[in-house]
């Protein structure tokens, strides 16, 4: 496999870590969940807002109309600078995550709960849920696993401070997108929702995966009326099983709602993957130790190719340094440290080459700061760095024109093996 990244310190780039022979360096065992000792310590009971925060902003104005359905609010300890909601959730990982209230509250669903989260200030975060009749311990374990925040678990301080003595570019953006942290996503939902990221922006993916929850989910709170169905505050459907899907979905339903040539790759995986063992072989590939035989199965499935698998692989199946290679992960390539790639086309070769320089600049969590970067790339958080940094990063137009993916690209990102 092609290195691209030297050893040791140069360019403003120094090794941390690499793979061999494409198996992962950590660890791939990870709890399925927080134990309720180790959530307790990280949960308390619901406190006080700082004063200094708007009551508005707070969620103490509570005008929720299904807030009669939900749980008192309970309080999970984690800073800003280790979770921030508005860079994490809606930054192309999370797909039915809604905010109001200015994004302070956010809107989702896990498993069979209905969620809304709100940070309460720098150092808490407070949550409740639906229905109420849910043990509070289950909620908690299943948030803090989502959330990959329990007391092992990797702290973005620490890994920032790592990353940014790695890669100079890492360190000029970092200050300015704390908190971008990968969750641990339900391999189900994150898989389909991938399948439909196809040539495809994030609304819009959005878009499908929550029509395939209405269509084929179970409402976790029946709505009260058809307006209820697109207020964010009162539309909380389940994700529905492969079972669901592969019984159910049909290609000309999902045409006629938008999905276009992905209707296909969504009833055929999910059959294929019914025929595997649904859900349990998804979670099975938790454990699977070499990344390569992840992306293996994963691919094996129609509508799954490279960078989905990478998607899939990095955001729920705990493979940590995987790199999923889209428009905005080529041009940082391009732009950072693979300059003679301009003009040049997305091979297999480079993206393999692009997943070992991350895994030689970043280690064991090169996937985790990959996402931060990614982030960077994003439109909506552009606004977050300093104007003059935002112009130096931007590659001119024509370079831009040459080094964006085109058919044979295309081809190395969707292709499945």
């Amino acid at each position: 496999m092609q290195r691209i990244a030297a050893s040791g310190r140069q360019g403003g780039v120094a090794r941390v870590q690499a793979t061999v022979g494409g198996k992962r360096v950590v660890p791939r065992k990870r709890r399925a969940a927080a134990s309720a000792a180790a959530v307790a310590a990280l949960s308390t009971p619901d406190r006080k807002p700082s004063s200094s925060t708007p009551r508005e902003k707070r969620g103490l104005l509570d005008d929720d109309p299904l807030a009669c359905h939900f749980s008192a609010w309970f309080t999970v300890d984690v800073p800003l600078e280790e979770l921030d909601l508005s860079l994490t959730l809606p930054a192309g990982q999370a797909f039915r995550w809604r905010s109001c209230a200015q994004g302070v509250r956010w809107y989702g669903v896990l498993g069979r709960q209905a969620l809304q989260l709100e940070r309460v200030d720098a150092d808490c975060l407070r949550c409740r849920y639906a229905p109420m009749d849910t043990p509070s311990a289950i909620v908690r374990a299943q948030l803090h696993d989502f959330l990959r925040w329990h007391p092992d678990a990797p702290r973005l301080t620490a890994l920032y401070r790592q990353w940014s003595a790695a890669d100079t570019h890492f360190g000029q953006v970092a200050p300015y997108l704390a908190g971008a942290r990968v969750l641990r996503h339900d391999p189900v939902e994150c898989l389909f929702s991938f399948i439909c990221s196809s040539n495809n922006n994030i609304k819009r993916i959005s878009g499908m995966v929550t029509y395939l929850a209405r269509r084929y989910g179970q409402p976790v709170i029946p709505a009260r009326t058809a307006e209820d169905n697109h207020d964010v505050r009162t539309s909380y459907y389940t994700f529905p099983s492969v079972e669901t899907l592969a019984q159910q979905a049909t290609v000309d339903d999902l045409r006629q709602h938008g999905f276009g040539y992905r209707a296909e790759f969504v009833v055929q995986a999910a059959r294929a993957l019914q025929a595997r063992g649904g859900t349990a072989y998804l979670l099975a590939l938790r454990d699977e130790s070499d990344r390569r035989e992840v992306h293996r199965q994963l691919t094996a499935l129609p509508g799954v190719g490279r960078k989905v698998a990478s998607c899939v692989a990095l955001l729920s199946l705990d493979c940590a340094d995987d790199i999923p290679v889209d428009t905005h992960v080529w041009q940082i390539a391009v732009r950072s440290f693979a300059h003679a790639w301009h003009g040049k086309t997305l091979t297999e070769k480079r993206y393999d080459a692009i997943g070992d320089a991350f895994r030689e600049r970043f280690g064991p969590y090169a996937g985790w700061a990959h996402n931060v970067l990614f982030a960077a790339e994003l439109a909506d958080y552009q606004q977050r760095l300093p104007e003059g940094m935002r112009v130096a990063r931007r590659v001119p137009e024509a370079a831009r024109r040459r080094t964006s993916p085109g058919k044979k690209e295309r081809a190395v990102l969707e292709s499945s093996v």
